[in-house]
């Protein structure tokens, strides 16, 4: 597997030589496509599912996410940090 710094090194590239031009070169139409593709993989595995915390007299339904988990084998409540990362990137608080 690339490592992803790598993968974006090109995108960054193609940012910084097309900036001051005035126009997003001709590799725009297909970074941004590929960069939605990459955020949207990312997304869907960081997607909230309902967990039942304990069971019995005091259970409650909480979300956590489907992609992250503990080290003691416990779930990462949702909005977990990468969807948190993610949203506060674009602008949004999750």
């Amino acid at each position: 597997m690339s490592d992803p710094s790598s993968l974006l090194a090109p995108i960054r590239k193609r940012v910084v030589t097309y900036r001051d031009h005035g126009t997003p070169g001709l590799h725009a139409p297909q970074d941004r496509a590929r960069l939605l593709g990459a955020l949207d993989k990312v997304l869907a595995v960081h997607e909230p599912v309902d967990a039942l915390m304990n069971p019995g007299r005091h259970e409650r339904v909480v979300k956590v996410c489907t992609g992250c988990g503990t080290d003691d084998g416990n779930w990462q409540r949702w909005p977990c940090p990468t969807v948190r990362a993610v949203t506060a990137a674009l602008g949004e608080q999750a």
